[in-house]
Formats: C-alpha cells, structure tokens, sequence
C-alpha cells in the first residue's frame, strides 16, 4: 500500500467513556485521511462535515456534481454563479475544488454585516507568488478579502481611517494552505490565522477603525476589485466559508483540523 491513500476514524474518547458495543460507538469518530508512503503515515487535510453552525451563513465545498454554472452553498442559499472556473480533483477538503485561471471567478453576493464582526476562511493552493490575488470577499465598501501578494498571504482591507492595511505572512505556491481572516469593529481589531503546508499556525492583529466609504466589492471567490481593476485569483481554491461572528484560536484551529468550528 505504499504511496496509497486510506481513511481511518478517530475517537479520543476514554474505554470507559465508550462501551463499543453499539453502533453509535463507532460512527462517533472524526473520519480522517492519510496518505501511505515509505516514510509511513502522512496526514491529509480532514474530511469537513458537519451541521451548520448558527454563525454559518456561505460554504461552498464544491463537491455537489451536476451544472457548474453555479456552485451550491451547501449551508444557505448563497449560491454562487460561476464564471469561468472549472471543478478539479485536486482538493484539500472532499473530492474536488474548483481551479481560477487568472480570468474566472464565482460570484455569491454575501453583503458586510450592519454589525462588523465576521470571519472568512479558505483552503487554497496558488498556481504562483505574482502580484496580487483574491480568494474570497464580502460585498461592501472597505473590500475586506482574503488574499496573496507576491510571498504574502493573509487579508487586505480599506480601513475607514489608515486607508489600504495588509495582515498578512510570508506562504509558498504550489501547496495546500489554509486562512482565515477575522474583522470586529467593536474589539478594533482584524485577526489572520495563517497555517502553512506543514499546519504550522501563526497569527497577526492589526488596528481596525472600521471600513471606509470607498473600494467597493460584490462578494466574489477568486476575485476582487482594486485600483488596478479586477484582480484574480491563479491556481485552487476549496471550501470558502463566511460565519457572521468572529472565531476564537480554538474555533479556527477545530476548523483546521476536523471542518467543524466546536471540534
């Protein structure tokens, strides 16, 4: 079985905690994927399911087949209208992603909420580190986006006070990697979790005063809009999502590892 994928569930749960005498003790466990090598045991990015969140309002896993005219938001009714983008069984998350090629993106319309305080979050692999690039936005003035910049991933804003403001760490192409970006007007603050392609976490803050009244967005996956014109993403992306609440470390890092916020 050597350089083979294979799948095995997890349970941290205590013997005495579990009788395993019931079918409900085995299908309790985090199912979990990894791929076989001569090295032995390498961990994939997990299988993310679960029900929705009540902060959940878009995910779009892209492993819906049928019309990909539109990708379903497997959570809401946010579905997004696809423009160009293909569908891909080089995933993070399930069995496929959906690849941009510099030209195509998916359009979802999710606006800012009134009360700023929202988190955005995506497993991407990005074809190269040229230029800007865009992976997921909200709808709204102040363009708040996850999104690379030449070595540099992580989120980009226009802030109602210091203008242009970039949160961001250095990442490598080619790779899986996973972000999450979090706003909160009330606390003041923007926060990136960043994990590289060995799930390394690192975490930056910056001074957030609240979005200006300029750079409008429209809510699109692989794309954004700037002074430049429209900006677009080069290479995979997989299971966006926006939750209407900023997640904690512990949130993000369940995320991460398992697909569900509450581990």
């Amino acid at each position: 079985m050597v350089d083979e994928s294979s799948r095995f569930t997890s349970d941290r749960r205590t013997r005495e905690e579990a009788s395993w005498a019931a079918q409900a003790d085995w299908d309790a466990g985090t199912v979990e994927n990894v791929d076989v090598t001569v090295s032995g045991l390498v961990a994939d990015p997990p299988v993310q399911a679960g029900e929705v969140p009540d902060s959940g309002v878009g995910r779009w896993n892209f492993d819906s087949e049928g019309d990909v005219s539109v990708s379903i938001d497997s959570w809401n009714d946010n579905d997004a209208t696809n423009h160009g983008a293909t569908w891909s069984s080089d995933s993070a998350v399930g069995d496929f992603s959906t690849y941009y090629d510099g030209s195509s993106y998916q359009n979802h319309g999710i606006e800012i909420p009134s009360e700023i305080e929202f988190t955005l979050t995506s497993w991407f692999k990005a074809d190269n580190l040229e230029g800007q690039q865009f992976i997921n936005n909200l709808k709204g003035y102040g363009q708040p986006a996850l999104r690379k910049a030449s070595e540099e991933f992580g989120v980009q804003y226009h802030d109602s006070v210091d203008g242009w403001k970039n949160n961001v760490m250095t990442g490598t192409a080619g790779q899986w990697l996973f972000v999450a970006g979090a706003w909160n007007e009330a606390e003041g603050y923007c926060r990136v979790w960043f994990y590289d392609e060995n799930g390394n976490r690192r975490t930056q803050d910056t001074i957030f005063n609240g979005f200006s009244n300029d750079k409008h967005a429209e809510g699109d996956i692989g794309a954004s809009y700037s002074r430049a014109g429209i900006q677009f993403w080069e290479g995979h992306i997989d299971d966006p999502r926006v939750y209407f609440k900023e997640l904690s470390s512990t949130e993000v890092d369940n995320l991460y590892n398992t697909g569900r916020i509450a581990g």
